[in-house]
Order: C-alpha cells, then sequence, then structure tokens
C-alpha cells in the first residue's frame, strides 16, 4: 500500500503537467496579429480631399482616409498608432500614439491630383509590430 500512494501521486502530477503541442501557425484569433483571420479591425468611414497649406501657398493636396479602428477586437487596451502605405510608391503616414478609447484616425495619402483614386494599405500599429493591412481606396474630388 505505501508503494501504490507515491506511484499514484507521480502518475497524477506527470498527467497534470502533460500540455497539447500549439501549432503557431493555427494562431489566428489575435487581432494585432498579421496572420489574423477574424473580423476587420479596421472601418472606412469615409475619404476628404484637402489641400496642405505653408502660411497662404497650397503645398499639396491629400485624400485623408476617416478610419474607426475596433479596438473591442484588440485583446487587451492597449496604445496604438495607424499607418498608412500609399500602393503607388510605398510612403507611409503613421498617426500619432492613440489611447485605448480613441476609435477613430485619420491617415493621408499625399501628392493626389483631381479625379484619380489613391489606395492605401492601412494597418494598426503596438507594441512595436503591425498587424494585417487591409486596402482602402479614395478618389480625390475637388
Amino acid at each position: 500500500m505505501h508503494t501504490i500512494i507515491p506511484v499514484l501521486f507521480a502518475a497524477l502530477l506527470f498527467a497534470g503537467c502533460y500540455k497539447d503541442e500549439v501549432a503557431e501557425a493555427d494562431l489566428t484569433s489575435n487581432a494585432l496579429d498579421p496572420d489574423y483571420d477574424g473580423p476587420p479591425i479596421l472601418e472606412l468611414i469615409s475619404t476628404d480631399t484637402e489641400l496642405r497649406y505653408n502660411g497662404f501657398v497650397v503645398i499639396d493636396t491629400v485624400v485623408v482616409f476617416n478610419m474607426r479602428a475596433r479596438t473591442d477586437l484588440f485583446p487587451s487596451l492597449i496604445s496604438y498608432q495607424l499607418e498608412g502605405v500609399q500602393t503607388n510608391d510605398g510612403t507611409s503616414d503613421i498617426t500619432d500614439q492613440l489611447v485605448p478609447t480613441t476609435t477613430e484616425a485619420s491617415v493621408e495619402h499625399r501628392h493626389v491630383l483631381y479625379g484619380n483614386t489613391y489606395c492605401m494599405d492601412i494597418s494598426v500599429v503596438s507594441v512595436g509590430s503591425n498587424s494585417r493591412s487591409y486596402r482602402f481606396c479614395g478618389t480625390a474630388v475637388q
């Protein structure tokens, strides 16, 4: 009887330590991971065409992508930024740091011409890494 108790205790101990192997490729539920496959975490609210000035001189025309971040899908309350990469030349625009309660922000596609459509790949940046990118397009209108 005395030898059965230690054997049963050892068996329970080892059984409690067993863990299934986790395949990292199957982890796609974190909204901030590039391989996330759930509902979109970014929504396009609207696009606007705006002029940028230096004093009274127009120096650029931009398409502004007004975005909503689905912070309710984030794994925790974290600060973040939105980064938009212009699909025509790779130039990027990144927002200031946003607090978790901020759900709306804008990124700009610079150097646009009226009547043309411009696209940006927009992602959430948090703790030094980017989420999956979402492509949004808007037309520069006068």
